[in-house]
């Protein structure tokens, strides 16, 4: 049997023998690490957005806040904030609009282009969405120091930062 190279023995948990080793794990591990910890913290909203009533999936939940964030925000604008094909943000804000949340308005110079802005229904749900939030991140870093907590956060502030400078070099 073939002995497994270096890149694949990294995927499953070594015992650290050395600092370099240690070092050299996080490097192939550190996009595993941040994907499985957001489907845990994506898992975790679900959980807690039903116990709390949410009549949004944790897809409509984030369209929304972005929406309130950035009232009159472009379908186009949004698709991008969310990362995904502009007939998915049709999608959800189909769904937001059936349940009264958001409203589509024409561009005032442009009338090819739609708009997007929360009704005043959307606010008392953004308020619940804020608290399954705010549950979500205390189940996430608990354990850790106010001082770990922040540098944590300007650690994936930079690391954001960094992706979309390169994003925008290739003209994502």
């Amino acid at each position: 049997m073939r002995r497994m190279s270096r890149s694949i023995r990294c995927f499953c948990r070594p015992s650290p023998a050395t600092v370099q080793e240690d070092a050299d794990v996080l490097r192939h591990r550190l996009g595993f690490l941040m994907r499985d910890s957001a489907g845990l913290m994506r898992r975790r909203f679900i959980h807690f957005a039903r116990e709390a009533g949410l009549p949004l999936n944790q897809s409509e939940a984030t369209t929304l806040v972005h929406i309130a964030h950035e009232p009159g925000l472009h379908q186009v604008t949004l698709a991008g904030r969310l990362d995904v094909e502009p007939i998915m943000v049709v999608r959800l804000l189909d769904s937001l609009q059936q349940q009264g949340l958001i409203e589509r308005r024409s561009h005032e110079t442009d009338r090819r282009v739609r708009t997007i802005w929360p009704t005043p229904a959307a606010y008392p749900v953004l308020e619940a969405i804020d608290l399954v939030r705010g549950a979500v991140r205390s189940e996430a870093v608990r354990g850790l120091s106010e001082t770990a907590t922040e540098q944590f956060l300007d650690t994936l502030v930079t690391i954001r930062a960094n992706l979309t400078g390169l994003d925008r070099q290739i003209g994502r």
